[in-house]
C-alpha cells in the first residue's frame, strides 16, 4: 500500500477503525441472517478489526509515553 496523500494523525485513524468496527458489527449480523456471509467469516473479520484497534491503541500509548520521556529528559538539561 502506498503512503496516502493526506496522512492523518494516529488518533483519527483509530477513531475511523472503531467507527468501521461498529458499522461492520451491525452489517454482519444482518448479512449472516441473510446468508450473505457465514458467522465464522463475520466473527473472524470482526476479530481482525478488534486486533488492529488493540495493537494501534497500544502503539499510540507507547508512542505517547516515549514522547513524554524524551520531553522530560530534555527539560532536565
Amino acid at each position: 500500500m502506498k503512503k496516502p496523500d493526506i496522512l492523518r494523525p494516529l488518533s483519527e485513524a483509530l477513531d475511523e477503525l472503531e467507527r468501521e468496527w461498529f458499522l461492520r458489527q451491525r452489517c454482519y449480523d444482518r448479512w449472516v441472517a441473510e446468508k450473505r456471509i457465514s458467522q465464522t467469516d463475520a466473527s473472524d473479520r470482526l476479530a481482525r478489526q478488534e486486533s488492529a484497534i488493540y495493537h494501534l491503541t497500544k502503539f499510540a500509548e507507547a508512542s505517547e509515553e516515549m514522547r513524554r520521556t524524551v520531553l522530560d529528559s530534555t527539560s532536565e538539561e
